[in-house]
């Protein structure tokens, strides 16, 4: 029998990934595009709208999951600094898929 091994996924690749920092010459975390999201974080976007959370709340909570080292201060950030990071990293990860569409016909 043929055992097929999982294939580590690209959210794990640095190129994959949306780096951010909680404040100037802070420490630079990073989570993986939004298209690479862990399964925890893709039950949590579905519970998010089940439960009619709100933007801030969602991106606290995916953060949680995929950097818990940027956890802490993500949870310190004001609502508008944190809806701030979630528009950088959907724009981020909206550009990392156009990207790779436009590389492949390329």
């Amino acid at each position: 029998m043929t055992v097929f091994i999982v294939p580590e996924s690209e959210g794990s690749k640095k190129g994959n990934r949306f780096a951010f920092r909680g404040k100037d010459g802070g420490r630079i975390y990073s989570v993986p595009f939004l298209q690479y999201l862990s399964g925890e974080s893709a039950a949590m976007v579905g519970k998010a709208v089940d439960e009619n959370w709100d933007e801030a709340r969602l991106t606290r909570g995916l953060i949680g999951v995929e950097c818990p080292a940027a956890a802490d201060a993500v949870l310190k950030m004001a609502n508008d600094q944190v809806i701030s990071l979630s528009r950088a990293w959907t724009e981020a990860s909206s550009a990392a898929v156009g990207e790779s569409v436009g590389s492949e016909n390329s």
